[in-house]
């Protein structure tokens, strides 16, 4: 899964990123042209990726709190287009200071087992953060499709490591929603949505 600084890089280079005002009010805001602006420090605004990037594509089943809907996306660039998952944030849950701290976490996460963030993006009034994208789902929907007995070892391996390396960090990370629509497959490998208030 690689470096998250250079996976968004890879996925939002400079050429697709937001205007940004770094102003300390760390609110998202529309600009007087009617364009989106992400009023964060310069850091949080590396990760700014624009809307017209993100094409929405199947909606998911099973949203959950924070979550209004979690759609398996494309994010487009001059160059690229990689798979991303774009979710809607609840707003009335998660207030714009409660993101922007929620956001610096998730930045500096990275570990094979441990779903990479990529960026943020805003359409109207709504809030999205976008994450990688393992193409076959979750371990609920793995466990209604194929038989995973022989794999069932080395899920719980690799969601032990990334549990291990959450819980590692100065301060502690507690994912606090552990469960098998939170566990994503890549292959015979798990990892799993990283941020405790975004995981319900």
């Amino acid at each position: 899964m690689g470096n998250n600084a250079a996976s968004a890089a890879k996925v939002a280079p400079q050429e697709c990123k937001m205007d940004v005002m770094t102003t300390p009010s760390r609110q998202w805001t529309r600009s007087p042209l009617g364009q989106h602006t992400i009023d964060v420090d310069a850091t949080l605004a590396a990760i700014a990726i624009p809307w017209h990037c993100i094409r929405l594509g199947t909606k998911l089943p099973d949203t959950h709190a924070p979550w209004v809907c979690i759609n398996k996306s494309w994010c487009i660039g001059p160059n690229y287009m990689s798979r991303v998952i774009v979710k809607q944030i609840d707003d009335s849950r998660l207030d714009a200071m409660a993101l922007a701290k929620e956001v610096r976490v998730m930045k500096q996460l990275s570990h094979p087992n441990v779903v990479q963030f990529v960026g943020m993006t805003c359409h109207g009034p709504y809030s999205y953060v976008v994450t990688e994208c393992l193409e076959n789902g979750d371990l609920r929907q793995c466990l209604q499709r194929v038989n995973l007995e022989s794999h069932v070892l080395g899920i719980l391996r690799d969601v032990a490591c990334g549990m291990s390396y959450l819980h590692s960090r100065s301060p502690p990370i507690l994912h606090q929603a552990l469960h098998s629509g939170n566990i994503h497959i890549t292959y015979v490998h798990a990892s799993y949505s990283s941020h405790p208030c975004f995981q319900a």
